[in-house]
């Protein structure tokens, strides 16, 4: 969604200071653009990115302001009748594929089929202190101790964990950045009571949790 400052925008994603935007993403102080990504002080543009201080383009191409109308009037008629217009980018012009992304862990959870490792001795044999660990490392196959999915040790990370005299990992990438994740707060918020004045509040933290919860004013008199 868009933010800060903005009026009459719709679909929009990082977006500040927007008048009259459509489909917008990671734009600053435009008014009047459409399909644009990465544009910064621009208006009147369709289909842009990276632009900066630009007005009356179409796919980075300048032109007239006559042109520009006459020809967003016909892309626009076009891309109603195919069902395009107002729709975000399509998720097929995506660069990542949807298991690159982080999109399962809000929506949809897919459970990768498990791999079963014939080296899950070899995670065990791996030495507790960095400096015991040879180059023969990047040849074998570890088990992940948690999922026993094997992974492996690239050069870049076994110097890495050298230089920061850090253990060779007992998980796999995956297992740790499910441990890493857990440590974020959930997309929802919870109702709560500030802790001084009692005045109902929203926070995205669950009530489970041991932090103090102060609504804005209180917080601002605890801080300065």
């Amino acid at each position: 969604m868009g933010y800060d400052h903005s009026e009459l925008c719709y679909q929009a994603i990082g977006c500040s200071g927007l008048f009259n935007c459509l489909a917008c993403d990671s734009c600053w102080h435009d008014h009047d653009l459409f399909y644009c990504q990465l544009c910064f002080s621009s208006n009147n543009c369709f289909g842009c990115i990276s632009l900066n201080r630009k007005e009356y383009c179409i796919l980075n191409k300048q032109y007239s302001k006559t042109e520009y109308e006459a020809t967003l009037l016909k892309i626009k008629e076009h891309m109603r009748k195919t069902g395009e217009w107002g729709e975000f980018f399509p998720s097929a012009i995506s660069p990542f594929k949807y298991d690159e992304t982080v999109a399962q862990e809000h929506f949809t959870k897919r459970v990768a089929p498990q791999e079963q490792s014939t080296f899950s001795s070899e995670l065990k044999s791996a030495p507790a202190d960095i400096s015991d660990v040879a180059n023969d490392i990047l040849n074998a196959a570890l088990a992940c101790a948690t999922c026993k999915k094997s992974f492996r040790v690239i050069p870049q990370e076994l110097k890495f964990y050298r230089e920061m005299k850090l253990p060779i990992p007992r998980k796999c990438p995956l297992c740790r950045y499910s441990e890493r994740y857990n440590f974020r707060r959930p997309r929802k918020l919870f109702t709560h009571q500030c802790a001084k004045c009692k005045t109902e509040i929203k926070s995205c933290y669950s009530s489970d949790r041991p932090e103090i919860i102060y609504c804005e004013k209180c917080y601002l008199k605890e801080v300065y």
